[in-house]
């Protein structure tokens, strides 16, 4: 990191990643508020504000195969639990689109 150009890179790297985390959390609380739920936590208790890192902890293992046949990958969704398709619903996004390819 001594050169001044990767330092910035850096830096906007890490500022770009802090921006995402800001906004899934206010978009999660801002649903959580406008259709009245609740994420539980580990033991039960319910959350009343959605912390990006209790969603991530509920995605991480989200299960996404890949497969080949021919030229065409596929990629299958794992089943989601109750508390997934929870989280997806305070992000505003469809549980398939965890599997989808990235276009472009």
């Amino acid at each position: 990191m001594k050169d001044p150009r990767k330092l910035t890179a850096y830096v906007y790297v890490v500022y770009m990643a802090v921006l995402l985390w800001s906004v899934m959390q206010a978009v999660a609380r801002r649903s959580a508020l406008k259709w009245q739920v609740s994420l539980p936590y580990p033991n039960g208790e319910l959350q009343d504000a959605p912390s990006t890192k209790r969603i991530k902890e509920l995605l991480t293992p989200v299960a996404i195969s890949c497969y080949r046949v021919g030229n065409t990958t596929h990629r299958a969704l794992g089943e989601l639990t109750w508390v997934q398709r929870l989280a997806c619903l305070l992000l505003e996004i469809e549980p398939r689109r965890l599997a989808a390819v990235p276009s472009g």
